[in-house]
């Protein structure tokens, strides 16, 4: 099996950012690898997700239910590709959540090869914050010294990083912050 390992990239020369990186300890989520860290920009509280579910994610586990439930701004970040059958009644466990990619999009770096289902979901409150800007990167994801079948200058990774844009310039004073 392949090893895999998650990430999150952030601009920091918008101005203090705090991170604060949380462990999940619930014995349903134990075989998934997942990290959740929360963001504090100026006065806002963003709650990320990092999952990668390798066969059926328990969405209705207590402690997922628990951050999903947050009226804080939550994105979830993952690979679904495995729950892509199981998605639609996944998302009505889990309904006030949104996708920002389409479902049928392909996040890989070959089109011809694989399938990926890679995206991110957003709950009401990140909805607010989003600038309708997303996107797959698909380039300068290769390296001369990996292999590509017989050929040279494979991909780091099958998965394409994905990103979204988050507006959170002047913010007022939101919910209970």
């Amino acid at each position: 099996m392949l090893q895999s390992h998650q990430a999150i990239l952030y601009d920091v020369h918008a101005g203090a950012i705090g991170i604060e990186v949380k462990q999940i300890n619930d014995f349903a989520i134990e075989t998934y690898s997942a990290s959740l860290v929360q963001f504090q920009i100026s006065s806002l509280f963003l709650t990320i997700l990092n999952v990668q579910p390798p066969g059926k994610f328990p969405w209705d586990s207590t402690q997922i239910q628990e951050i999903i439930d947050r009226e804080d701004p939550l994105l979830i970040l993952g690979d679904f590709s495995n729950l892509t059958n199981d998605l639609n009644d996944s998302m009505h466990k889990i309904k006030h959540l949104e996708a920002i990619l389409p479902f049928k999009a392909n996040t890989t770096y070959s089109n011809l090869k694989l399938k990926y289902s890679d995206n991110i979901f957003v709950n009401t409150s990140a909805r607010t914050f989003l600038t309708g800007l997303w996107g797959v990167v698909r380039q300068g994801l290769t390296h001369l010294a990996i292999p590509n079948g017989w050929n040279w200058g494979g991909p780091v990774s099958p998965h394409c990083p994905l990103w979204t844009e988050l507006y959170i310039g002047r913010i007022k004073q939101y919910g209970s912050l």
